[in-house]
């Protein structure tokens, strides 16, 4: 894949986490209870990563499996290298949502395990949330088979990994236990 090709990126320029001014802007962040959400490449996340390390005071989430476009062995393998070293920067969360855009609206479990699982594996249930990328999972396969799917992906792990994966991390992410009322109910109607 050519990083530079246009309808491959999000921006008008495909550099800007290197920019040292977008840099400089993303440092006032510090300070403030948000989180930065960021949609990157797999290509761009060693680019991420230097990022992440230079403001380790700012929680950073990133969205759509890391986008690993590349599926091919060779692919994935670098893929799962790059999400490996960004785990172990303590202030990153996975985002796992929009699966559609990575492996297509008909995407199955089977197909989503070894990504999903991957991203659970190395960041844990604590610093992993499952999303949905509402209207867009709907063309796919609507809300509920879309979160059937994922209790399906992640049925052997125990409660409170579950917990964290439909609830507790995006909660504590995204300030929502600072909040009050601890960020509503899980999934199957209990506290």
């Amino acid at each position: 894949m050519k990083p530079w090709f246009p309808l491959r990126r999000f921006a008008a320029r495909p550099d800007l986490l290197t920019d040292p001014a977008w840099r400089a802007g993303l440092s006032c962040l510090r300070g403030w209870d948000v989180a930065c959400g960021l949609e990157v490449f797999a290509h761009q996340l060693p680019e991420l990563l230097d990022v992440v390390r230079l403001q380790p005071d700012i929680r950073f989430t990133f969205s759509v499996l890391g986008w690993p476009l590349d599926l091919t062995a060779e692919g994935r393998e670098r893929w799962g290298r790059g999400v490996a070293e960004l785990s172990r920067c303590e202030n990153v969360c996975a985002d796992i949502s929009a699966v559609e855009c990575v492996l297509g609206m008909d995407w199955r479990v089977d197909v989503a395990r070894p990504s999903i699982r991957t991203l659970i594996d190395v960041f844990g249930p604590d610093r992993c949330m499952l999303g949905s990328h509402l209207p867009i999972a709907r063309l796919a396969r609507g809300f509920e088979p879309h979160y059937d799917a994922y209790e399906e992906l992640v049925g052997d792990l125990s409660p409170g990994e579950q917990d964290s994966l439909f609830r507790g991390t995006a909660t504590a992410s995204f300030g929502l236990d600072r909040l009050g009322g601890g960020g509503g109910a899980a999934r199957n109607g209990t506290p």
